[in-house]
């Protein structure tokens, strides 16, 4: 009986683990289960390794099985931690820096013990010395606070340009800025919601004799609050949890098409430099849809582990430096300072010499 429920237990953790592979490939408005089970993708193929040790050591037949549906995900390793690579381009050879970073509304409820959050985060921006600076989460209680971020951004970290959504009708400035060393132009912004927390921001640059696309972007969150949810009994708590999650599930299902769509049209033109908060990991649909026709910058030049997120649930790595296959990166980095429940991350970039002008 025992023997039994052992092999009824394996095949259950193949079944489950087969989904959570598929997960980049079912969208989440068609199943959101699929999609949640591949939130948990890098635990499910570590819990399937150390059974298959296990049953190599009892020469259990069912190894074979375990082998077998574990291969693939050999494959997926890159996306979550990336080795040394040599023989990397120079530095000096790189046209353009990137920084993205989601500031938590610059600690606006004070989860981080902080006197002057704005200048700390200033300073990161500063010693990353960015050419361009993507921020989600962007948030400023009224017009004088607004101000003395955007000259903070300007004489400390000589990021003079910027763009982001209009101050909303309650006097207060929320949701995405772009920050730039260069002027920007044909600007444009799309809000997933009244919120204006989520969506996208859209800004050209000129780099020498050729035009850059920025878009920065901030998909749906799962909108879990832990004060919240302690409120509520027990079967309610969980019901609620639930909901949230599909909601996020599937409304990032739709944002990252909307998203995908607009980078598509914008490429076909000129270079672009996608960044931001996907609120999903690697292994995602989200994350599928953009990576099929952009390259991820900590894929081609990053090394270590990719973890951007430090929130409640660390180890995910969420945030993003995308870009077309006109330019190439030469460096990622993860700066590990705990200004946010987010890791900001640098890209140096190179125009490649066939870029569209």
């Amino acid at each position: 009986m025992i023997k039994k429920l052992g092999y009824a237990a394996i095949i259950a953790f193949a079944v489950t683990y087969c989904l959570s592979f598929f997960a980049p490939f079912v969208s989440p408005s068609s199943s959101w289960i699929i999609a949640l089970l591949g939130l948990a993708f890098p635990y499910l193929f570590t819990l399937g390794l150390f059974l298959a040790v296990v049953l190599f050591a009892n020469s259990n037949k069912l190894k074979w099985l375990l082998i077998f549906i574990l291969a693939p995900g050999f494959l997926k390793i890159s996306l979550f931690y990336r080795f040394n690579e040599v023989d990397k381009p120079s530095l000096k050879d790189a046209d353009i820096s990137v920084l993205s970073y989601n500031v938590r509304s610059f600690n606006r409820y004070k989860w981080i013990d902080s006197e002057d959050i704005h200048s700390d985060i200033a300073q990161i921006v500063k010693e990353a010395n960015p050419d361009v600076l993507f921020v989600q989460e962007y948030y400023a209680a009224n017009k004088e606070e607004h101000q003395k971020i955007i000259k903070a951004f300007a004489e400390e970290c000589q990021l003079k340009h910027h763009f982001g959504y209009a101050q909303k009708p309650d006097g207060k400035y929320s949701g995405l800025f772009i920050f730039s060393r260069y002027p920007l132009s044909k600007t444009q912004a799309s809000a997933f919601s009244k919120h204006m927390v989520n969506g996208i921001i859209e800004a050209n640059i000129r780099l020498g004799d050729k035009d850059l696309r920025l878009i920065n972007f901030h998909l749906a969150s799962y909108q879990l609050n832990t004060q919240e949810e302690e409120k509520l009994e027990k079967d309610e708590r969980l019901k609620s949890a639930i909901y949230k999650l599909r909601n996020g599930l599937t409304n990032r299902s739709t944002q990252v098409e909307l998203l995908r769509q607009k980078i598509l049209e914008s490429s076909l033109s000129r270079a672009v430099i996608a960044a931001g908060d996907l609120n999903d990991t690697p292994h995602s649909y989200a994350y599928r849809n953009l990576s099929d026709f952009l390259i991820d910058s900590y894929r081609e030049s990053g090394s270590g582990e990719g973890k951007t997120y430090v929130g409640k649930l660390p180890g995910f790595r969420i945030d993003y430096i995308f870009h077309s296959d006109q330019l190439y990166s030469l460096s990622y980095k993860t700066i590990r300072q705990v200004k946010s429940d987010h890791y900001p991350v640098l890209a140096q970039l190179s125009v490649a010499k066939d870029a569209p002008q």
